[in-house]
């Protein structure tokens, strides 16, 4: 394995994913020296959390964390535009890692346009532009990552945003056994002399196309899963979720299909949570009998913790760790992105 992180990791993203404790640590820092100005916390009525890929995550994972906390809604916005019911009693928050997403800075304009209240999150950038010159909150993160590894400052950040204006209570004990779980499987996952349950997971994997399946409470932890395999495996997946998928995709997976090749080669992951409802529970058990009949390749994985937030972490820091050791064995490179990087070469282009 060290012979293939010294070929393939030509941007050291094994130390990147390695220090995440330390990011983490930082976020919250940050989190804790917020100062909202300029927000009516006693109007907002509904939350839009507006970004794009790596941006974006840190939304789904706030929507879902904070589902029976929050007495308002949030709903998590991947547009050029914002939905109609915008307005002056909506909190926008513009996540943008870079500053520069264009369909988030179209977002923003749109935003003002509304006179919603807004909280920008970025490290600067045409985000941070636009919010100094209308004089909005704007959380400034540090440089140096690529989107999809500053996790932990996106998400700490629109925790904090939403503590700091009493909408959430201080979480501590939450934090704490995050960032001591992280710490501990930093040190076991970063071990690549032993066969660590991220470099299995990431032989089990290889070769295979992956259906994660997730409960309701895994739901965005299988997206990000998803999304890591992507783009730094170079693999692809698909993700449904339990008990919608008893409903539509359970039906694919018969012999009569004529994919009987590719499902019974391919691999199932049901990601689970311990407070996940029990009919949820024997849907999955009675789900998996059903899938014996063209594939018996399914494991399951779910998070070590007392508290949902480490849970949470716990399983999305194993896929980052796999899906790194996965691109090492396809001899891949898992800080390239070339794909995104024509795209949007292409959408400058265009006018």
């Amino acid at each position: 394995m060290e012979t293939l992180i010294k070929k393939y990791d030509t941007e050291n993203v094994f130390d990147v994913i390695k220090n995440f404790p330390s990011q983490l640590e930082k976020a919250i820092q940050i989190g804790k020296s917020i100062v909202i100005k300029n927000i009516d916390k006693s109007k907002i009525q509904n939350i839009v959390i507006s970004g794009l890929g790596g941006s974006a995550i840190g939304g789904d994972l706030i929507k879902l964390y904070t589902k029976d906390a929050l007495s308002i809604p949030v709903i998590v916005n991947r547009d050029y535009f914002l939905p109609k019911f915008v307005n002056e009693n909506t909190l926008v928050i513009i996540s943008s890692y870079s500053g520069n997403t264009e369909e988030t800075n179209s977002v923003h304009e749109y935003a003002i346009k509304k006179r919603a209240q807004v909280i920008c999150i970025s490290t600067g950038g045409k985000v941070k532009e636009v919010a100094d010159k209308n004089n909005q909150t704007a959380v400034i993160i540090p440089t140096g990552y690529q989107p999809r590894f500053a996790l932990g400052l996106m998400f700490f950040a629109q925790l904090y945003v939403l503590i700091k204006l009493g909408l959430l209570p201080e979480l501590p004990n939450d934090i704490d056994e995050t960032i001591n779980l992280i710490k501990s499987r930093s040190k076991e996952y970063s071990d690549y002399s032993t066969k660590n349950s991220s470099i299995q997971l990431a032989e089990n994997i290889k070769g295979k196309f992956v259906f994660i399946y997730t409960t309701p409470n895994t739901e965005t932890v299988g997206v990000r899963w998803r999304g890591q395999l992507n783009e730094n495996s170079k693999a692809l997946a698909s993700m449904h979720t339990f008990p919608e998928l008893n409903h539509n995709e359970i039906v694919g997976w018969s012999k009569e299909a004529g994919l009987s090749d590719m499902l019974s080669s391919s691999l199932v992951i049901f990601l689970k949570d311990k407070n996940d409802f029990d009919r949820v529970i024997y849907r999955m058990k009675v789900t998996k009998e059903i899938f014996n009949d063209v594939n018996k390749n399914i494991i399951e994985f779910e998070g070590t913790g007392s508290t949902y937030l480490a849970r949470m972490f716990d399983l999305m820091y194993l896929i980052d760790w796999a899906s790194f050791y996965l691109a090492m064995l396809n001899g891949s490179d898992p800080s390239e992105i070339k794909s995104i990087a024509y795209l949007k070469e292409k959408l400058s282009q265009y006018k």
